[in-house]
Formats: structure tokens, sequence, C-alpha cells
């Protein structure tokens, strides 16, 4: 299931890539087009089949597949099947003013958001080892700070990606290890990653071609993750606020990726 954009290349919108056949589907492919046949109430193509397969295939393979926690396609134009977890196949919530469509949601940038049910101390995210992914199929709007991805519980305690008008944030745990890039917002579109891994905190974009490193540090962090649930297109501070508004194709929740581990998982 490559992630890159554009979409039209991409599982989200549409799944266009026709690879194997469906005999020989891995057990975890198999159990999550099962789920999201059961919410739709009708068939997943083959090609979207031959797709997710080879996606997850692919993630075993290179052995990311267990920093993988939650992984969310937001691609079936229905609520109840957007909100699967492809990894754990338990489900999220979609608020009031979110609209699925084919091959992606659209928040509207007051108050639709994606509640993940997924806490990063509940999946294994520690100080040093988180990252959050979401892929933007238009530029995303909503309030002068607007969330992509996050949560908070008290204090400076935060796991967060998210933009302001001239630059993009990743932030996590007393803020000591946040860093910024500075990028307009009208151009922070296509798979952004958050991540901080090893004493590090960087973003990633990737858009038609490569992977850039929009920023890179060595930063240090204290504390206990914050023990909201994660929330997508908004984030969780004991409710949503900082709503994005834009067409979302994807939300990821990690362990900490590093920089190859980011640039071959987003093109994967």
């Amino acid at each position: 299931m490559p992630l890159s954009f554009p979409l039209s290349r991409s599982l989200s919108f549409p799944l266009s890539r026709s690879l194997c056949k469906t005999a020989g589907i891995d057990p975890a492919a198999l159990a999550y087009i099962t789920a999201v046949q059961t919410a739709k109430g009708s068939a997943v193509t083959g090609v979207q089949k031959n797709a997710i397969n080879a996606f997850v295939v692919a993630e075993k393979a290179a052995g990311r597949w267990s920093l993988h926690k939650g992984l969310f396609l937001p691609i079936w134009n229905l609520a109840a099947a957007n909100a699967i977890n492809l990894v754990t196949l338990g489900t999220g919530t979609y608020s009031a003013g979110t609209t699925p469509g084919t091959g992606f949601v659209t928040a509207n940038g007051t108050n639709g958001y994606f509640d993940t049910g997924l806490t990063p101390s509940g999946v294994g995210m520690t100080n040093d080892s988180f990252a959050l992914t979401v892929l933007l199929k238009s530029v995303s709007g909503g309030t002068v700070e607007s969330s992509y991805m996050g949560n908070y519980s008290g204090g400076s305690s935060d796991f967060r990606l998210y933009a302001t008008t001239y630059a993009v944030y990743v932030e996590g745990m007393t803020n000591t290890s946040s860093v910024s890039a500075t990028i307009d917002r009208s151009i922070a579109n296509g798979i952004l990653i958050g991540s901080r891994n090893s004493g590090s905190s960087a973003i990633y974009q990737r858009k038609t071609s490569g992977v850039q490193t929009l920023v890179s540090s060595v930063t240090s962090a204290v504390g206990s993750p914050p023990a909201t649930n994660i929330f997508a297109m908004a984030y969780n501070a004991y409710g949503a606020t900082g709503y994005s508004s834009g067409d979302f194709g994807f939300f990821g929740i990690h362990l900490g990726l590093s920089a190859a581990n980011a640039s071959a998982f987003s093109l994967n």
C-alpha cells in the first residue's frame, strides 16, 4: 500500500496498484479486509485486497510491523470502516464535523476529529520512542494552531504533530523535545511524519518522490507519556481542541521511526 503523494498513485485515492493474487494473503491483511467488508456490507475489490496485502507483507519483511500500533485508512466512504485499526482491528470514533469520502475524510476545522481509542502508554510509546503520521490530500487549515494528531494530559506532557501559519511542529514530553520546521502551511501537504527516536526529534515530508527531512535535532525529554486518547484532525486536551480542516487519507501511530524507516515506510 504505497502512501506516496499524489493520492492517485496510492491506496488512498484510488487503489490503483495491481499486485499479487488474493490467494496466499497475509493473515493480518485478510483480517482487516474482512472487518472492512463487514462494516461496509459490501466487498473490497481484488485490487484493494492486493494493495493492502502488499503493504502488510512489505512492512513485515522490513521488520517495521511491530513499530506500528495504529494504522487507519479513512478511504472507504463510511465512518465505521474508516475507524478500523489495520494492526489490531480495534476501532476509533469519528465525531460530528467529519465527512467520509472516497479516498479520504474531510474535517471541517471547527468541531471535527477522530478519536483513535489509543493512548501512548497503552501502545508502548515512551519519552524516546513515538511517531505520528498523517497523509494530507489537501492543505490543512483550521484554527491558528492546527493539530494533525496528538494528545495532552496536564502540565507540559504532550505528544503532538501540528502546524501554525508558518511552521510545522512535532512536540513531546514536557515540550523539551519540541522541534519545528519553518514551512508555510500552504505547502504542508503530502505525508508528514513527526518522530522522536533515540534522542532526536524530526519531521519528515514526502510528496511526489523522495523524503525531505524538514528538521532533525538532538533533544531531551522527561516525564510520563500523556494518558489521554490520541486524536487526529485535532488534539485531545481532555477534549478536542486545535481543529484542522482539509482532506486526510491516512493516520498512523507508531513507536519511534528512524530517518531510514520513515523514508521506507512512507514509500511502501
